[in-house]
């Protein structure tokens, strides 16, 4: 790390603090909820703090448990060895290691004799739709507090590839936003069903078109080949959204074409690989590998 990268980083985590100190929380009313806050981009990213914030303002009581590094893209991985955990005061921890690290030792260390009634994951830098949501480390986060007992949300806020020069200005814009949408949400959440797991996905615009239940589309933006830079890294090819306008059909079900189009998706999910129907194919699979 450059000296002047190394100076730009503390200037940014004093910053946050600075910022966490004058958050004062609201006064917790009879509806507070007590969250565990995650994410994969690191603990003092902009959504991370966003989100504080709005659930600060609501009154509930949050203990922020995330990454002390980006670990995105590490779905719901651990690090295969220990982690180191730094305790920040005000409820905030960083941990080193992965975003189902900072849930686990959060639900089993921190919070173990007083379990949350909820674990938000996000905001996210960048939507999460589709099939990429496998390899999510904000979905894995909230996947992984889901199958430890305890009802989940991923949020994240999309990002307009054509900003990329420019730090994603409409993203970091929309974040507080998607924080006061999902917070004023949570008092009538049926949070006493554990196995609630959602994916919220919020587009980056100055005005929502609606918000609508949406199923995952088959679709990833991760294509299969990579390309080589001048140092010899090799990074994986992505196919950017864009081009043909996605079909009413598509907006009405599937997440990636209603955000593309300018709403908010709500995406129910399962925690567990689930075994899928009996296809002809699966049924010759099973027997091939029956005999």
């Amino acid at each position: 790390m450059t000296d002047k990268s190394l100076t730009r980083r503390c200037l940014l985590m004093a910053a946050f603090f600075i910022s966490l100190a004058t958050l004062a929380p609201a006064l917790a009313s009879d509806n507070s909820l007590t969250i565990l806050l995650t994410n994969d981009d690191g603990y003092f990213s902009p959504g991370i703090r966003a989100m504080r914030q709005a659930l600060l303002d609501q009154g509930h009581e949050v203990f922020m448990v995330a990454p002390t590094e980006n670990q995105s893209g590490s779905s719901f991985s651990i690090s295969p060895d220990g982690i180191n955990v730094t305790n920040h005061g005000l409820n905030v921890w960083s941990v080193d290691g992965r975003p189902a690290d900072a849930v686990r030792f959060g639900l089993g260390q921190l919070m173990a004799d007083q379990p949350p009634d909820l674990v938000i994951s996000g905001i996210n830098f960048g939507q999460n739709v589709g099939a990429d949501v496998m390899i999510s480390g904000t979905m894995g986060a909230a996947t992984t507090a889901v199958r430890l007992g305890v009802p989940a949300i991923a949020i994240s806020a999309s990002i307009d590839f054509k900003e990329a020069g420019e730090a994603f200005p409409s993203m970091l814009k929309a974040m507080p936003k998607a924080a006061a949408f999902l917070a004023r949400k949570l008092d009538d959440l049926p949070l006493k069903h554990n196995a609630l797991l959602i994916n919220v996905n919020y587009p980056s615009i100055d005005r929502p078109k609606g918000v609508l239940t949406t199923s995952l589309s088959p679709t990833s933006i991760i294509g299969r080949g990579y390309t080589q830079t001048e140092t010899g890294e090799w990074w994986a090819n992505y196919a950017l959204a864009g081009g043909e306008a996605p079909s009413s059909e598509a907006i009405t079900s599937e997440d990636r074409a209603a955000l593309q189009a300018g709403y908010i998706t709500v995406s129910p999910l399962r925690a567990l690989y689930a075994a899928i129907e009996s296809s002809p194919f699966v049924l010759q699979a099973l027997e091939v590998l029956g005999k």
